[in-house]
């Protein structure tokens, strides 16, 4: 058996002893998960990227790993280990290290936010909704106003996740991506939590978006973000040096095809709408 120790989510100490199953293949990550292919654990080995729900594996074991998933007989949580069965070898990942990505912050400085915002008009980008990135720094003129005012209401704000939830391509649809840039900047800011009430029922189903998205939707609910969110949520809340945001917009960024420019989006949405004055709109 080969037994490795591992970097891992916080969370996922507090499993109950449980099978396991593959849910899904990719280049550089694969994707387990319960019977209700709710949550999912995202394996991995680039530490400098750490996701809700992750294990990161030393880089030579990962791939070996990696090379191996497709053909797996059984897999099992037991006691803060996971137990992988191929048929190839036995492996036991040892839950070891433990990082937390919950949101602990609140509250965010004028300045970081006029000083994010420039750097976001530096940005060329086509979000996984069509959307010019740069249309959305105008309040006047963002293609979303509409969604965006209804969803600063408790009243409207059905209509508005009704609209982003599951719309767009990829793994994680592009509306997904939006909605979790907007509750990072809600819970800095307001605390909030009546999106929770509308959000947890079209993650629970199953038929509304994908398994990776239900599972990155939940951790945003509650307060749990990407390592690179929570540098930028550090930043606006007046961590670091002023150059700093050039580095944490591109690690931000840097997730899927469109995914990370969609979240970006939903951040420049929430403060130009809740935040930004129209005297001081960028």
């Amino acid at each position: 058996m080969r037994k490795i120790q591992v970097k891992a989510e916080q969370t996922l100490f507090d499993l109950p002893n449980e099978q396991w199953y593959v849910h899904s293949i990719f280049k550089h990550t694969f994707n387990m998960t319960d019977r209700k292919h709710m949550p999912l654990i995202l394996i991995a080995t680039d530490p400098k990227k750490l996701l809700p729900g992750g294990i990161y594996l030393p880089e030579k074991d990962f791939y070996d790993l990696l090379n191996q998933i497709k053909d797996t007989k059984e897999i099992t949580y037991s006691d803060q280990s996971i137990f992988i069965e191929t048929t190839v070898e036995r492996w036991q990942l040892v839950l070891s290290k433990a990082y937390d990505i919950r949101l602990l912050k609140s509250g965010i400085t004028d300045r970081r936010v006029a000083l994010f915002l420039d750097a976001c008009q530096k940005l060329d980008k086509l979000t996984g909704l069509d959307i010019q990135f740069h249309d959305l720094l105008s309040k006047n003129h963002s293609p979303l106003k509409d969604q965006i005012f209804q969803l600063m209401s408790p009243n409207t704000a059905q209509e508005a996740v009704r609209y982003f939830i599951g719309r767009g391509r990829g793994l994680t649809p592009s509306g997904d991506d939006f909605l979790i840039g907007w509750l990072l900047i809600n819970w800095l800011t307001s605390q909030e939590d009546y999106l929770n009430g509308l959000i947890r029922p079209k993650i629970i189903d199953d038929n509304f978006t994908t398994d990776i998205s239900r599972h990155y939707l939940n951790h945003a609910i509650h307060k749990r973000f990407s390592s690179a969110l929570l540098d930028i949520a550090g930043y606006l809340d007046g961590q670091g040096v002023n150059r700093d945001i050039d580095g944490f917009l591109q690690n931000a960024i840097d997730y899927g095809n469109t995914s990370g420019i969609d979240t970006i989006s939903g951040v420049v949405s929430a403060l130009i709408f809740t935040h930004v004055t129209d005297q001081a709109e960028v």
